[in-house]
């Protein structure tokens, strides 16, 4: 995986479930960048929305989680 924000938001959500706004924060990534890679992690089934909680002022908030605790890949030309 070469995107680092990608690792990033796996690595924040890895040990507990985590808003996408608290994930925003400790990873530094723009909010639009962030939303669409949680959206694609998701789909793609490497993070799941683990609860969804009411926030004080009544909306609505996901809480992500990743699925994996570790993965290796091993890549050598023209061998996956």
């Amino acid at each position: 995986m070469a995107d680092t924000d990608l690792q990033k938001i796996l690595d924040a959500a890895i040990y507990q479930s985590k808003p996408g706004n608290q994930i925003i924060k400790e990873t530094n990534i723009s909010h639009t960048s962030a939303y669409r890679k949680i959206r694609w992690l998701v789909e793609e089934k490497l993070l799941i929305i683990d609860k969804i909680e009411i926030t004080e002022d009544g909306k609505k908030s996901s809480l992500f989680r990743t699925i994996l605790k570790s993965f290796n890949v091993k890549y050598e030309y023209n061998n996956v």
